[in-house]
């Protein structure tokens, strides 16, 4: 309870921290998208998404306020209108990695894998660092049963963050429909240390544990599990791996409003008290 009334209290001296920002400078797309953000991180889709619209249409030229958009109408399944604002993005940065990533997000939630594959390789193509595409591409690969190319984009991920045990248990799944058993006994192994309550990994290893032991008994492996298919079906929470340079950030602990994205030099917005 104390952490939460912490957050509130955070969320409330940000959005007057923001409402100021937006009293200095009102008709400037920055602090319109600010201010939306943080309505629909708290909750309030409706202006969230009404002062990211008003953002758009002061500073067409911000790639954010294209990405929140379609991310915030997908969660909504209202694909249509995320499709159009994505467009729009599109048309004004047609080499901007998040808005493919978002784009692939799309399709995905609608289970248009062919289209989703393509927007997160078209991601990885302008950003070879937006390692939440490969990991979403390596999602597809493994359902598909392309195995090299699952096991090269979650080892690829597993790189820049190797404390995520969702990796791990997905690569271990890929080496295991491989017959790799002694990477995806690895991999497992190294799910079950990172966060010891993970269940799938623990029973994962214990049937791949019992695979070798068959296969150094009897020379051969048996078929692997075949729940195994369905491991990419439900991995879409990808927030905790998105390349943090990607990430809109806004600072809720002090005065300083840090406008920080990969698209836009770093400002801030000195708030008076």
């Amino acid at each position: 309870m104390g952490d939460l009334n912490q957050q509130k209290k955070q969320y409330r001296q940000a959005k007057l921290y923001l409402s100021k920002a937006l009293q200095m400078a009102p008709y400037e797309g920055e602090a319109y998208f600010y201010n939306g953000l943080l309505d629909a991180r708290q909750g309030d889709t409706l202006s969230g998404i009404a002062l990211m619209q008003r953002a758009v249409e002061l500073k067409p030229r911000f790639a954010p306020a294209y990405v929140e958009l379609t991310n915030i109408h997908t969660r909504l399944q209202d694909y249509i209108q995320a499709k159009d604002i994505n467009d729009q993005g599109l048309r004004y940065f047609p080499k901007e990695s998040m808005l493919y990533y978002t784009r692939g997000i799309m399709y995905h939630s609608q289970k248009r894998l062919d289209s989703a594959l393509i927007a997160y390789q078209a991601a990885i193509k302008f950003d070879s660092t937006n390692y939440a595409a490969d990991f979403q591409a390596g999602t597809i690969y493994l359902k598909w049963n392309s195995l090299p190319l699952a096991i090269k984009s979650f080892q690829k991920v597993l790189r820049y963050n190797p404390k995520y045990p969702q990796i791990n248990f997905l690569l271990g799944s890929a080496y295991d429909k491989h017959g790799n058993i002694e990477g995806a006994i690895e991999q497992y192994t190294l799910a079950t240390q990172i966060d010891a309550s993970d269940w799938r990994s623990r029973g994962r290893l214990y049937r791949a544990q019992q695979r070798k032991y068959y296969l150094d008994t009897y020379g051969t492996l048996p078929p692997a599990s075949p729940e195994i298919t369905s491991d990419a079906d439900n991995e879409k929470d990808v927030s905790q791996i998105a390349p943090e340079q990607e990430r809109v950030q806004v600072n809720i602990l002090t005065p300083r409003l840090e406008l920080k994205t990969k698209s836009d030099t770093v400002r801030s917005l000195k708030i008076r008290q």
